[in-house]
């Protein structure tokens, strides 16, 4: 062979494609070689042509491929001192050893540059995702990618799916598939991003099964190379379901020392140990090594028995195949036995032991009690949004009095509403026999409230438990639903009486899905207060409240009239979507106003002023039509046909009623501000206020009537 850049070669020059064929094997043999001191890898070049020749090359190919690249700067003929014995004296056994000059031939770093980038390599492109197992964040992964991306045109994907624990695996319902579905989703995107590229998939444990189940289920994925390591897949596994979408074998290299998958296949559903004992299939090739079952992950396996698959299709067999010992009688045994069925049925047992053998309390008799919770239901009062009451009643058949000596309530869930620009609730304090107070996050949580309620012999007894929200940065901002379970305990064992789901609504903020109409005056209200509003953040928010109601109208449980009432909004045909036209009528009659005028000269106590404030300035700013009694909704709507109807004659009435209404918001502003010291203790200078205000009314009155 003659390779200099000067002298071109005498044969023929043949077909470029046959010259090309040349450059991955020659980069094969470079790379191969040793280096020198100097980082140069050289091959003699009679070294090189027999090397070529016997992987099939002809001779005019091989002299033209190196001519040109000589040509080209990327190769140079250098000189190697090779050490080659001789005979002293025919018949003396003795020998000396002589240095002599070899011509070799040596790669620039042009030649490898061009080398890895692709630009010398006919080699197809090709992505590799590598897929890892559970309980891991798979650190292996960047070590895999360097060795595997010095083959050219070659680009590896690290695949991650988060970290799946033990439970979720062991689990055969539901929660393998979130993972499955996520690795899915990542596969179809590389083979989009890459479409002029062969998809090849490195899989190790749940990884391995995970591609074979997407495999199965997506026709349209087609994988040029398959390596599996640690499987966990199942030796009946169909590989002629998917043989046609698989360019080459399936390489599963197994590890003799891996108790994992036949651990993965007693115990649940859907494994195999095939990681530890083989798929001995047709299609599959299997490689044992002496090896558990991440042992795989080292850069001397990858570059050994990984790469040269990737690179050119090329097996290397393991020598522990064939001195591997037989598997241990135990991991046999084990992989036979159905622990899975076992495991299932003590949980079984356990579930009923816990939840039908034994009772909830270890203090409560199994036998019935006479006490009982008769019915547990929420009042409707005017202050049922901000602070909803229960009304419970219990009942005692036995001869003698019982005493319930505490109130349970297990709070499950809550959510929590955003709050949106609407006018605030007025809060008005009442009259109950208990208060528990909630928080707004940390659930689940459990709150014993201390009661000291008797229940006579043969009789009922009936008291109320008001909850309300604690909340040390700021009350007024409680916009919260709570689901919860109560139980009662009575006497001194603490029997419980009985049990009950409730839901509740707890808000300062009133709507929770306002109509558009209410929508438009809030906002209008908060720009000319200067206060600007994101409208696309609010109507993101008002479609978070809708989702959260959505969820909260599927409960079978009792409801406070708050809840139930921002429930039916929910409706198409509720009556909190009247139309534009018809809310104003409402806005504008005087059935609330002369209700607190014709009635003013009552004592001016807290309870009655503020209820009346609450329902009228409600009534008239609308957002809480929806929240009325349906008596007192159908009376606004009787008023509302018949203003529509006298509207010519009253027109002028109406513009006097306005400003009227315009002067009794800021009153009602100023008496809220001054019940803020202290929601359920009124001081003497609240009730001056209160005065102060029944004053003013009173003029409003004389004012309306002039």
């Amino acid at each position: 062979m003659e390779a200099t850049s000067s002298f071109e070669p005498t044969v023929p020059r043949p077909p470029e494609l046959e010259i090309e064929r040349v450059y991955p094997d020659l980069a094969r043999i470079l790379t191969d070689a040793e280096q020198d001191t100097d980082g140069l890898r050289a091959v003699a070049q009679d070294s090189i042509l027999d090397q070529l020749k016997s992987s099939g090359h002809l001779s005019a190919a091989i002299e033209w491929a190196v001519y040109l690249l000589c040509k080209d700067g990327m190769l140079f003929t250098t000189i190697l001192k090779k050490q080659q014995l001789r005979t002293v004296q025919p018949g003396v056994s003795e020998a000396k050893a002589r240095t002599i000059d070899v011509p070799a031939i040596a790669a620039t770093e042009i030649f490898w540059e061009k080398w890895r980038s692709g630009l010398l390599s006919p080699r197809p492109k090709e992505v590799v995702l590598l897929i890892h197992g559970i309980r891991t964040f798979a650190e292996w992964q960047p070590m895999v990618k360097r060795v595997l991306e010095e083959i050219p045109n070659t680009k590896v994907i690290p695949i991650k799916y988060g970290y799946l624990d033990a439970i979720r695996f062991w689990c055969p319902f539901f929660t393998r598939q979130f993972a499955i579905i996520d690795l899915r989703r990542q596969i179809q995107d590389a083979k989009a991003s890459n479409v002029d590229s062969e998809v090849s998939v490195i899989a190790h444990s749940f990884g391995t099964y995970a591609i074979t189940q997407i495999l199965v289920d997506n026709p349209d994925i087609k994988l040029h190379h398959l390596i599996l390591s640690g499987s966990i897949v199942p030796r009946s596994y169909r590989w002629d379901y998917v043989r046609s979408r698989l360019a080459t074998d399936v390489l599963n290299d197994y590890g003799t020392k891996d108790f994992w998958p036949v651990l993965a296949k007693c115990l649940t559903w859907g494994y195999g140990d095939t990681g530890r004992h083989g798929f001995g299939r047709n299609g599959v090739t299997d490689r044992g090594f002496d090896y558990k079952h991440s042992d795989f992950f080292n850069e001397d396996f990858v570059r050994k028995y990984w790469k040269p698959w990737i690179e050119a299709n090329k097996v290397v067999p393991s020598p522990w195949d064939e001195k591997a010992p037989p598997a241990s009688w135990f991991l046999n045994v084990l992989s036979i036995l159905p622990l899975q069925w076992l495991l299932c049925g003590l949980v079984v047992v356990l579930v009923y032991w816990i939840f039908f053998s034994s009772p909830k309390y270890a203090d409560v008799p199994a036998t019935a009690t006479p006490i009982t919770l008769v019915d547990a239901t929420f009042q409707n009062y005017v202050s049922d949004l901000a602070a909803p009451q229960l009304d419970i009643i219990v009942g005692n058949s036995l001869d003698r009095a019982v005493v319930v000596k505490r109130l349970k309530l297990q709070v499950h869930r809550i959510w929590n509403l955003h709050r949106l620009p609407t006018p605030p609730q007025a809060y008005l304090p009442s009259e109950h026999n208990y208060l528990q107070w909630l928080d707004n996050k940390g659930t689940p949580y459990t709150r014993e409230l201390p009661l000291q309620q008797e229940v006579p012999a043969r009789g009922n007894s009936r008291f109320t438990v008001q909850f309300q929200e604690r909340r040390s940065e700021d009350l007024f901002a409680a916009h919260t639903i709570y689901f919860a379970t109560i139980s009662l305990l009575a006497d001194a064992d603490n029997k419980v009486i009985g049990t009950q789901d409730i839901a509740f609504m707890i808000s300062f903020n009133g709507a929770a899905v306002p109509s558009q109409a209410e929508l438009a005056d809030a906002i209008s209200h908060e720009e000319q207060m200067g206060r600007p509003i994101d409208r696309t953040k609010l109507n993101q928010q008002i479609r978070d409240n809708r989702e959260m109601l959505k969820e909260v109208s599927k409960l079978t449980s009792t409801r406070n009239p708050a809840l139930q009432s921002a429930i039916e909004q929910l409706k198409p045909n509720s009556t909190s979507t009247l139309d534009d036209s018809q809310r104003r009528m409402v806005e504008e009659c005087d059935y609330r106003l002369e209700i607190i005028i014709s009635e003013l000269d009552k004592p001016p106590t807290s309870k009655y002023i503020l209820d009346k404030l609450d329902r009228t300035i409600n009534g008239f700013s609308g957002p809480y039509y929806g929240l009325y009694p349906e008596n007192e909704r159908r009376s606004i709507d009787q008023i509302s046909v018949n203003l529509a109807n006298e509207l010519p004659n009253r027109r002028e009435y109406f513009n006097g009623l306005r400003i009227a209404i315009s002067d009794v918001v800021p009153l009602v502003t100023e008496v809220q501000l001054a019940s803020q010291q202290d929601m359920l203790i009124w001081n003497d200078v609240q009730k001056a206020k209160l005065s102060e205000l029944v004053r003013k009314l009173k003029e409003q009155r004389l004012h309306l009537k002039d």
